[in-house]
């Protein structure tokens, strides 16, 4: 049985790619579509503009990375509708607890970003016990560097009794990897800031090639690495049976990049084929670090 997918943008152009394709009506169509990450910013411009239809999906909205003292979490939610948020740090964690205890907001499911790193059981424990008794289900995205002798330690944890009131566990499939989230802004320091989305595409002194992604709501860059992780093709087995879902981040591809990744999703669950993106890397999934 194929596993249901949920699929994140990083703005409202590469969602608007995303719910314009084909491969992604056909996904839809055939239920494998479960929702939708994106920032407060996206899902403000698409109900503003109201063009896009994204499907019967769960909107997941995603904290920002870096959260400055004047963030207000209830403002940064305020007029948008969702079915859960994401967070990837303990600064979003502890924004949302704070909220929900107090009843400022609701939050009917919380994704725990692989940054948070809860890897072991006593923390993903001390995570639980912080939302007992607040109506909040919790997801943990696995980490994706892990090998899958590590991946198939975690997925066992899951399995154990302890975690049974843990609904959902996620694995990112396809997505370029983050290698540094700064507040340092990568357009400012070069000529000015002028609050525009935009991706520069970085070299270090190497040779090695970076991008780097200015979310100008929120002031601060994130950089990824060149070359997008796909690792689909790699699970296979018992470990397959534990993953309750995938996941793709879109994050600095353009429009082909993303119909291109679609068609391949859509090859894979409608057709049983198996297509792999021109240039891609498998991370660690097969050997670890040396």
């Amino acid at each position: 049985m194929k596993k249901q997918l949920r699929i994140g943008v990083a703005s409202y152009k590469q969602l608007e790619t995303v719910c314009t394709s084909s491969s992604y009506s056909e996904l839809l169509c055939g239920g494998y579509i479960d929702g939708i990450y994106a920032g407060g910013r996206v899902y403000r411009e698409l109900d503003k503009r109201q063009e896009l239809n994204p499907g019967d999906v769960k909107r997941i909205i995603r904290l920002p990375e870096i959260i400055k003292n004047d963030f207000v979490l209830s403002e940064y939610l305020e007029g948008i509708s969702y079915c859960g948020l994401s967070v990837s740090n303990l600064d979003g964690m502890a924004c949302v607890l704070e909220a929900v205890r107090d009843g400022g907001i609701e939050c009917p499911e919380l994704v725990c970003e692989p940054s948070l790193y809860a890897y072991n059981s006593v923390s993903r424990t001390h995570i639980c016990g912080e939302f007992k008794n607040t109506y909040t289900n919790l997801c943990f995205d696995l980490p994706e560097e892990l090998t899958l002798k590590e991946l198939a330690a975690v997925l066992q944890e899951f399995e154990n009794e302890k975690f049974m009131d843990m609904p959902d566990n996620e694995l990112c499939i396809y997505g370029h990897q983050q290698v540094m989230v700064t507040a340092q802004c990568v357009q400012k320091n070069r000529s000015c800031c002028d609050r525009v989305f935009s991706v520069k595409r970085i070299r270090d002194d190497k040779g090695n090639v970076f991008y780097s992604m200015a979310d100008c709501e929120n002031c601060y860059n994130i950089v990824y690495n060149g070359v997008p992780l796909f690792i689909l093709d790699r699970l296979k087995g018992d470990i397959c049976g534990k993953i309750k879902r995938y996941r793709v981040n879109f994050s600095i591809e353009d429009e082909a990049s993303i119909v291109s990744i679609l068609n391949i999703l859509s090859e894979y669950y409608l057709k049983d084929k198996m297509l792999q993106p021109e240039s891609y890397t498998t991370g660690h999934i097969l050997k670890g670090i040396e």
